[in-house]
């Protein structure tokens, strides 16, 4: 299965390159946007290479999937002005604390990323993040890179990117652990909304924007949704079965009505992060679940955005241990629930 899954994505890969427009178009479209993505970087020779597509039906430089075939189109409507966003991080070389993220006075939007072990593709998601946000984005953001113990180069190439982009920041952890990482940089974060985004992105980043408005007007949490009927999703069918039956066994074990808990794509604000996340026990992957099972229940209101979403072969999830952890997982947090909302009623922590 997973050799014809491979070959399925090299099929996609060939017909996407095959109809990428040469790298003097791009740069045509894309101006000063981000040179590199406009001379060979590795953004556009991977196979996660291509172009994005807008909910209006143009492309963007950014998609991150093998998908990416099915979005070369234009990418935006003539006389379409782009939105600039400054950067509101500067560059830092050298070590950073792991113990205080940098200062950054009137920043709006965190968008962070978690990484372990990921110094061979965090350059090309890096480069592709920025330039979608710097042309599609107005609110002023920082792209954070979580770093959770890494024990490969991550650590230098992470370093570097935050040296190479003003809008980057590298932050490391000593902890292993995703639901670590993103507790520790939304707690310390003074950004009105936060976001995280798995580092394959794997989810179409058109996505984002919507995620963002929401926010804006007043949602708690936001969240990806592989699973809602405007999905489109690209992944094996041993993948599927495993999440849909994940999914359905959250809803049974606490009759939640969020349809997606583990998409790799959310977003929260500020206040939310501040009533809920110091609850959340999960230090792994079962953070999500955790954190949106204690917000629906404690009245925060959910809102969801359809992705588009492709399965990353190289992912570091191993599922079946994850599995028996999240069961596990949904077992304590079965039996903490109702304590863990009384602390949060009492502290007046209420959602909408």
């Amino acid at each position: 299965m997973r050799s014809r899954k491979a070959s399925r994505f090299r099929q996609v890969q060939s017909a996407n390159e095959g109809n990428l427009p040469s790298t003097s178009s791009l740069a045509s479209r894309t101006g000063d946007l981000n040179p590199r993505l406009a001379s060979g970087h590795p953004a556009n020779a991977s196979r996660r290479s291509g172009f994005l597509a807008s909910a209006d039906g143009s492309a963007a430089p950014g998609w991150s999937g093998s998908a990416a075939a099915r979005y070369n189109r234009p990418y935006e409507r003539p006389g379409a002005r782009k939105a600039r966003s400054p950067p509101v991080t500067p560059a830092r070389d050298g070590p950073l604390p792991t113990d205080q993220l940098a200062d950054s006075p009137g920043l709006q939007v965190d968008v962070v990323v978690p990484v372990y072990n990921e110094e061979k593709i965090l350059p090309r998601s890096v480069a592709t993040l920025v330039g979608f946000l710097r042309d599609h984005v107005t609110l002023r953001y920082r792209v954070l890179i979580a770093d959770n113990a890494s024990v490969d180069r991550t650590r230098e190439v992470g370093r570097e990117l935050a040296r190479e982009y003003p809008e980057v920041e590298y932050f490391r952890l000593p902890a292993k652990g995703r639901g670590g990482a993103l507790r520790t940089v939304w707690l310390e974060s003074p950004a009105r909304f936060l976001t995280y985004m798995d580092v394959d992105l794997s989810t179409n980043l058109t996505a984002l924007p919507e995620m963002l408005k929401l926010l804006q007007n007043g949602s708690d949490v936001v969240i990806g949704s592989r699973l809602c009927r405007a999905a489109d999703t690209t992944r094996s069918l041993r993948r599927e079965i495993l999440s849909r039956g994940y999914n359905l066994l959250v809803k049974l074990t606490f009759g939640t009505r969020f349809t997606d808990a583990q998409c790799g794509f959310k977003g929260i604000r500020r206040e939310a992060v501040q009533r809920l996340v110091p609850h959340v026990e999960d230090r792994k992957w079962f953070f999500d679940t955790e954190l949106l099972v204690i917000a629906e229940k404690s009245g925060h209101g959910i809102d969801e955005v359809p992705v588009d979403w492709i399965e990353d072969l190289d992912t570091r999830v191993q599922l079946l241990r994850t599995i028996w952890d999240d069961l596990v997982a949904l077992a304590r947090l079965r039996g903490s629930l109702s304590r863990v909302l009384k602390a949060i009623d009492d502290r007046g922590g209420g959602g909408r």
